[in-house]
C-alpha cells in the first residue's frame, strides 16, 4: 500500500475548485484554428528517490504522436516516445495509471491570447521494449475506459477521421469500426456531425473515398437529421469545394 499526502498548501485550492476531469461533459467547440498535442503525464521511477519509509516523485510529462488501434471491445493507443532529449527518463516505469491526454492550443477570438483545452482520452499501463532511443508506453483507449467507468470517454475527431480514411484506401478488417463509428458520430449530434464529414471530406485522397463519404456519413446525416440539416449543408458548401462534390454525388 502506498499513502502519498497532498501537501496542506494545495488541499484549499483543490477543495474550491475541485479540478478533476468530468468525463460525462462533451467536448467544447472551438471554431477556430488549433494545434494538437499528445501527452502522457505520470511519475516515472526512474525521476524518483524512494527510501523504506519515504518516496519523492516528480510529476512529469512525455509528448508524441499516439497511435490508435481498436482489437474487438478493446482499444488501445501505443504511445511513442523520444528518450534522447535532455532530463528525459530512459525508462517509464512508474507511469503505470497516468493519463493519456490530447491538448488543443489556439488563440482565443475573445481575449487574442493563446489559451488550450485538454481531454483525457486513455490510460498508461504497459511499456513496451523500444528500439534505441525510443520507448513506446501502450495506453488503454477511450472504449476500454467506457467499459470500466460506465462514462462514456469519446475517441477523438481526428483519430476517427485517420481510420475511416485508412479503411476507405486500405479495406483492412481492423478499421471496419470506423465506417459504423462515423455512421453513429453523425446520427447522434447534428452539431458535430458535419464537422467530422468536413474532415472526412478534406482527407480524402481519391474520388473513390469522396463518394464513400458521400453515400455513408453525409447521407446518414441527412437521413437522420432532415431539411433543416440539408439547409445547412448547403450553406456550408457554397464556401466548401469537397463538400460540393460530395453533394452533387448524391444528386
Amino acid at each position: 500500500m502506498a499513502l502519498l499526502r497532498i501537501p496542506p498548501v494545495f488541499v484549499g485550492g483543490i477543495e474550491a475548485f475541485h479540478v478533476f476531469e468530468d468525463l460525462t461533459a462533451p467536448g467544447k467547440m472551438l471554431n477556430t484554428p488549433c494545434i494538437q498535442f499528445w501527452a502522457v503525464m505520470g511519475t516515472p521511477q526512474e525521476l524518483g528517490t524512494f527510501t523504506p519509509h519515504h518516496a519523492e516523485v516528480q510529476i512529469a510529462a512525455a509528448f508524441g504522436d499516439p497511435k490508435y488501434h481498436r482489437r474487438g471491445e478493446h482499444d488501445y493507443y501505443d504511445f511513442e516516445v523520444d528518450t534522447t532529449s535532455p532530463g528525459m527518463p530512459k525508462s517509464f516505469g512508474g507511469v503505470s495509471g497516468g493519463g493519456l491526454w490530447r491538448i488543443l492550443a489556439y488563440i482565443s477570438p475573445e481575449t487574442r491570447e493563446v489559451d488550450w483545452v485538454q481531454r483525457l482520452k486513455g490510460v498508461a499501463f504497459f511499456e513496451l521494449p523500444g528500439s534505441e532511443g525510443h520507448s513506446t508506453i501502450r495506453c488503454h483507449g477511450p472504449k476500454s475506459l467506457t467499459a470500466a467507468t460506465g462514462d462514456k470517454v469519446e475517441l477523438d475527431i481526428n483519430t476517427l477521421a485517420d481510420a475511416y480514411i485508412r479503411y476507405g484506401r486500405e479495406l483492412q478488417n481492423e478499421d471496419a469500426w470506423a465506417r459504423e463509428e462515423a455512421a453513429k458520430y453523425v446520427r447522434d449530434d447534428e452539431s458535430r456531425g458535419l464537422p467530422l464529414i468536413r474532415l472526412l471530406l478534406s482527407s480524402a485522397e481519391s474520388d473513390a473515398i469522396i463518394e464513400l463519404v458521400a453515400a455513408g456519413p453525409l447521407k446518414e446525416f441527412l437521413d437522420a437529421h432532415g431539411q433543416q440539416a440539408l439547409a445547412r449543408v448547403e450553406r456550408v458548401a457554397e464556401h466548401d469545394q469537397r463538400l460540393q462534390l460530395a453533394l452533387r454525388r448524391l444528386s
